[in-house]
């Protein structure tokens, strides 16, 4: 990012940033499963295998898609800075 012009204050703002967004979407996420989960299970009557499974189904897909989420943005972050060092030694 360097190498574009970016100065350092606007390299860490950007990074916070998409930081920032990732934490609320996974507290948000986390929030709703809560909210779900308690619905699901709120009397052992009325637990229904289906939903059990759906819930649990869900959480997998929240912690893959933070996961792939997270990563990408590593990525994207690392990229100029890798595209610099190729443009250097090429």
């Amino acid at each position: 990012m360097m190498a574009l012009d970016y100065t350092i204050e606007q390299i860490r703002e950007r990074f916070l940033f998409l930081q920032g967004e990732l934490d609320d979407l996974d507290h948000r996420l986390q929030a709703i499963l809560r909210t779900l989960s308690a619905k699901v299970m709120g009397g052992a009557k009325r637990r229904e295998l289906g939903a059990v499974r759906d819930l649990n189904a869900a959480r997998g897909l929240g912690i893959d898609l933070m996961v792939r989420l997270r990563s990408l943005e590593t990525r994207l972050d690392a990229q100029p800075r890798t595209e610099s060092v190729h443009e250097a030694h090429g």
